[in-house]
């Protein structure tokens, strides 16, 4: 009988523990999100910063040689996309992880995602991801 009650107000505790860890989750739902917006926000600006400086290095080179414009816009898609694909193979040598197709595609939405909001950048406002204005 002592072991029997022993094991059940240990199983009853565990659960309210559980219950209360799964509670606590779901309250700070809204701050992780918040905090998610912005590590989002500043790796979308630190990427257009890097990726600026790289377009104002090439856009002499290949109004040039190829009498196009870097900064117009289906070049500046193909530019980030390649940019981005790069970076991310890079990394992915240097932290000596496997290269396969889930990561390559997480970076190539990087650099559409940075040249889709390449225009945003210039606002007054800034770069608003999910929040009203």
């Amino acid at each position: 009988v002592f072991f029997t009650r022993t094991l059940f107000s240990i199983c009853l505790l565990s659960t309210s523990l559980m219950m209360l860890a799964v509670a606590l989750l779901v309250r700070s739902i809204p701050a992780f999100a918040e905090l998610f917006v912005h590590v989002i926000r500043f790796l979308l600006k630190w990427s257009y910063h890097l990726y600026q400086r790289i377009f104002l290095l090439l856009d002499p080179i290949m109004q040039n040689q190829l009498g196009i414009s870097a900064m117009e816009m289906p070049f500046r898609m193909i530019l980030s996309v390649l940019i981005s694909a790069c970076l991310g193979c890079l990394i992915m040598l240097i932290l000596r992880l496997r290269i396969s197709w889930i990561p390559i595609v997480v970076f190539v939405s990087h650099g559409i995602a940075v040249t889709w909001l390449w225009i945003d950048f210039f606002e007054p406002q800034g770069l608003h991801i999910g929040e009203k204005i």
